[in-house]
């Protein structure tokens, strides 16, 4: 269901394309080699709460400016710091690490981790990655990845969630598992990777050449079978590819660097999962689309926009194999200069913004969206809301077949900061940092708060750092996650008194800005 693109826009809701989350650019040139880490720490200050509501996530982390980790809630225990001293865990929170640089956090583009059961990752300064497996709270002790013993993997590029454990790719291409018993392997069938999806079967690799190799693991005892090319009908290996997704429902997509594009499943010929033939969406004059810049395959149906400033959309059918194939691809007339394409939820209607902000729904013709301009970004969820925001900060809601209404009670809005597929929901921030909520036509100030730069959700509870390092907090405390004594009722207003991520050193004065790459516009 992700929009997929070959322009370096920045990523939106239905973003482009996604690379591994958290890093500061002072970790990334050292994984390049292009740059010597000073001995003093100078993280990014950094708010992480797993996703997903069931389990909901009982905990928190926070990292300081000085590259001190702090747990809030879950299961206490005593780590030692990576200089070889004990920390000693003290309430409302805990000294997780020392000497970490960023947090690294699964980017699986295929989506088949279980909610709030994702790894956390936290890469220290010299590049060693330390991990634990949460399940809703931290309850083992993290350690350290490795390729050998006393031999720490470094050069991190993707981290990928998935099956019965999480793959890593390194900057040179190679690909290592790591599975819940903090056994790590060398994939040696893999190499020259560029990015690695997921999804129940197995993964999808795209390699720097541009080939799609498929490989199945195996759910009883966590080995991978030797992965295959993914072909087309003919068949030959499907190469040039620049992206490769798939949609909620199983349909694998790729864009090649000519902006062609390929769309395959998956059948199961004697219980093995085994790719069909990759075919190739053309119009209905049978020729193959090509310069696509920007594609979302659906569940349902697809859709495309090409350099030329054309969209086409098509459905799905099977051939005489029962193998899936993409209809022939219709052109849809009625707008032109349009910038992006969105979808709502996985079956939902297409919208498209045109370089004016003029918003079209995509029937055939398209009709133009009366009642809103100068749309500077839209969401959507699956229960049929849609928000905009314009580039004046005013804030838009509407149903399908209803007319955008604008939220005249909000302020003018700097950005949205999160928005929840599941239910509409989302977080505003004005340009001097208070926080709204919205829902629909409903919205209501999170009173008492200012000055905020940052914000992270967790399914029941938020946290949000003001731009002095001050860490707020409100929902859901069962667990301690808000950094206080758990309490068994909701936490409102919010409570200041979490930790301060921002500390005077000169190692901190001294720290680089990370680069955010947001996903689902969240951090």
């Amino acid at each position: 269901m992700y929009a997929q693109c070959r322009t370096n826009d920045p990523p939106t809701f239905k973003h482009c394309s996604r690379i591994l989350r958290g890093m500061t650019l002072l970790s990334l040139l050292t994984v390049l080699g292009l740059m010597n880490t000073p001995a003093a720490i100078a993280a990014e200050p950094t708010i992480y709460i797993p996703s997903g509501e069931t389990p909901s996530p009982h905990f928190s982390l926070g990292l300081r400016n000085d590259g001190v980790l702090f747990q809030f809630g879950g299961q206490q225990f005593t780590p030692a710091t990576l200089d070889g001293s004990v920390a000693t865990p003290t309430q409302p929170d805990a000294v997780i690490l020392t000497g970490i640089a960023s947090l690294l956090m699964d980017d699986n583009k295929g989506g088949s981790q279980q909610e709030g059961s994702s790894p956390v990752f936290a890469m220290t300064s010299t590049s060693e990655v330390y991990t634990w497996q949460p399940n809703g709270t931290l309850n083992t002790q993290p350690v350290v990845i490795e390729t050998s013993p006393g031999n720490p993997l470094t050069g991190i590029k993707e981290v990928v969630t998935g099956g019965p454990t999480t793959l890593i790719v390194t900057q040179s291409g190679t690909v290592f598992s790591f599975d819940s018993n903090a056994q790590t392997t060398q994939l040696t069938d893999l190499s020259g990777v560029k990015t690695i999806i997921t999804d129940w079967m197995g993964y999808y690799a795209l390699t720097n050449s541009g080939n799609v190799l498929f490989g199945q693991w195996d759910g009883k005892n966590s080995q991978y079978l030797t992965p295959i090319t993914i072909k087309d009908i003919s068949p030959t290996d499907i190469s040039n590819v620049a992206v490769i997704d798939v949609s909620s429902d199983g349909k694998y997509s790729a864009l090649t660097d000519a902006g062609e594009i390929y769309i395959w499943a998956v059948d199961f010929p004697n219980n093995i999962p085994t790719p069909t033939p990759a075919t190739k969406v053309k119009d209905t004059s049978d020729v193959v689309l090509s310069n696509i810049v920007q594609m979302i395959v659906g569940n349902t149906s697809g859709i495309a926009l090409t350099g030329n400033d054309d969209i086409y959309t098509w459905g799905w059918s099977s051939d005489a194999n029962g193998y899936l194939i993409p209809d022939l691809a219709t052109l849809i007339t009625g707008v032109s200069n349009i910038t992006k394409l969105y979808q709502q939820g996985y079956n939902g209607n297409y919208l498209a913004v045109t370089s004016t902000g003029d918003l079209y729904e995509l029937t055939n013709p398209a009709a133009q969206i009366t009642g809103i301009s100068d749309v500077k970004a839209v969401y959507s969820s699956m229960q049929g809301d849609w928000v905009a925001l314009t580039n004046g900060g005013d804030v838009y809601t509407w149903l399908n077949n209803y007319t955008p209404g604008q939220l005249t009670d909000l302020p003018k809005i700097d950005r949205i900061e999160m928005f929840d597929e599941n239910n509409g929901l989302f977080l505003a921030l004005t340009t001097d940092g208070n926080i709204y909520e919205g829902q629909g036509i409903y919205t209501t100030q999170v009173t008492s708060l200012s000055n905020i730069s940052v914000l992270k959700e967790g399914g029941n509870h938020v946290l949000a750092m003001k731009s002095d390092g001050i860490l707020c907090g409100w929902g859901d405390n069962s667990s301690g996650q808000l950094g206080s004594t758990p309490t068994p009722i909701q936490s409102f207003p919010p409570d200041c008194n979490i930790e301060d991520l921002i500390v005077a050193t000169s190692a901190a004065r001294a720290g680089v800005k990370s680069i955010y790459f947001l996903k689902n516009n969240m951090l």
